[in-house]
């Protein structure tokens, strides 16, 4: 029980992920493999870091995070040399790794596995999967209403807004979905431009995309797109308009002050 502990501080949520755990998992050390953008992206990477710290700490696990400069290419080389190094539980945030984890688990039966975003099978694999859609509908509620506000500055009243995802993907996806049918649950007719940067640690790319998308008519930006964050909200301060973002580390400007992060809830549990 004590490695769901960690798991459920890791992710700032209570993951409800069942007695997985190989017996002496525990006193093992545990290994965070870190996504696309790295650390210091002020978003999902942080986020599970600044947990993971908390984690160790609060159950007294010894622990690392685990970095590359091409995470994603070096999928499988980076899963065998945390193997190899003894880690008892390697908690995977890179959503590309899913099939080399299934590969390498098989050969390290006496080592768990956390893959987020997807289900990978496996007797010593823990899949998390999360309801980003719903928090991510909420957000397309707020961002259409204040859109269409013409009395808050920089809103042209009409409900055009866009969003920026990092990559593709099924979890990606989810968060734009929801996005989507959140503004037009306000208005049926609501314009939402979408874009994806197909990378999460370039702001240049989220300063040119965020330009863009305003210039085309957009009011409201939404972020999923880690660094690209932080470009992107440059941007809307200097042309005055709303942001909104997931990310947890920042809060929205006050004219639209709306983060709903990963405070979507994991499939075990529905937080409000």
């Amino acid at each position: 029980m004590c490695r769901i502990r960690m798991l459920s501080a890791l992710l700032a949520l209570a993951l409800g992920l069942g007695p997985t755990a190989a017996a002496g998992a525990a006193e093992k050390p545990v290994a965070l493999i870190i996504a696309q953008g790295g650390l210091g992206d002020q978003s999902y990477n942080d986020l599970a870091y600044s947990g993971f710290k908390k984690a160790l700490a609060e159950d007294k696990l010894e622990g690392k995070a685990v970095e590359s400069k091409d995470v994603v290419a070096q999928a499988a080389d980076i899963l065998r040399r945390a193997s190899d190094a003894g880690f008892g539980l390697i908690v995977d945030l890179e959503y590309s790794h899913g099939d080399a984890l299934q590969a390498v688990a098989k050969d390290y039966p006496g080592t768990d596995y956390v893959i987020l975003n997807q289900v990978s099978p496996g007797a010593n694999v823990a899949s998390v999967l999360f309801q980003e859609q719903e928090g991510s509908y909420l957000a397309g509620a707020l961002a259409a209403m204040v859109a269409m506000d013409s009395t808050i500055k920089g809103m042209s009243g009409k409900p055009v807004i866009g969003v920026i995802g990092g990559t593709k993907s099924v979890g990606i996806d989810k968060f734009i979905v929801g996005y989507i049918q959140g503004a037009r649950a306000v208005d049926p007719q609501a314009e939402v431009k979408v874009a994806y940067s197909n990378n999460f640690g370039d702001p240049a790319i989220g300063l040119l995309m965020a330009k863009a998308m305003f210039d085309a008519g957009a009011n409201v930006v939404y972020q999923v797109a880690g660094a690209r964050d932080l470009a992107s909200s440059r941007r809307r301060k200097k042309r005055g308009a709303s942001p909104l973002e997931w990310t947890p580390t920042r809060t929205a400007s006050p004219r639209a002050r709306s983060s709903p992060a990963w405070s979507s809830a994991p499939m075990s549990r529905s937080r409000q």
